[in-house]
């Protein structure tokens, strides 16, 4: 049987949105207020540390979702998204250059393929991305993450003779 290897990329706004989906799904949301900061965690897994300040006591708190919980959240984004991510592939979560976060999964490995896959770093250099996004908070007390327009790309020059 044929393997198949994917990696999805990430941006940092993408797994916050991701996991605050995730989190109001499951109707476990997150503290009310503003996100300040949010990190990707390379400890022996990948967690995400997001840092909230609610927005009546200035006080900060900091929640960690961990790897289970993420790849979950990211694989509900896909869905969302109409990504397609196979139910029974099976799913790494890497650290992405931009600060956000690869997944990447595998089809129709054995054992020793799925260990040399969980060794390797994925092949993928994660770009910027095409929106960027800020967090706000909403008027109900849940997160929100609105989306900016695309920055304006300069014109192309045209090839002479053409």
């Amino acid at each position: 049987m044929p393997a198949e290897i994917r990696y999805i990329a990430f941006s940092p706004v993408e797994v916050v949105r991701a996991i605050t989906d995730y989190q109001t799904r499951r109707r476990d949301p997150l503290p009310t207020g503003t996100i300040v900061g949010f990190d990707v965690l390379a400890t022996p897994t990948i967690e995400a540390e997001l840092r909230l300040v609610d927005n009546d006591s200035g006080i900060e708190k900091t929640v960690i979702v961990r790897s289970e919980q993420l790849a979950a959240a990211l694989v509900l984004f896909c869905i969302n998204q109409k990504v397609p991510v196979p139910a029974k592939a099976h799913k790494l979560l890497f650290a992405g250059r931009d600060g956000g976060v690869v997944m990447g999964y595998a089809l129709g490995l054995d054992d020793t393929d799925r260990a040399d896959f969980a060794a390797t770093v994925p092949p993928v250099f994660v770009e910027p991305p095409v929106r960027s996004g800020r967090a706000s908070p909403h008027p109900d007390g849940v997160i929100a993450i609105e989306d900016e327009p695309p920055a304006p790309q300069p014109p192309r020059a045209r090839a002479a003779g053409g």
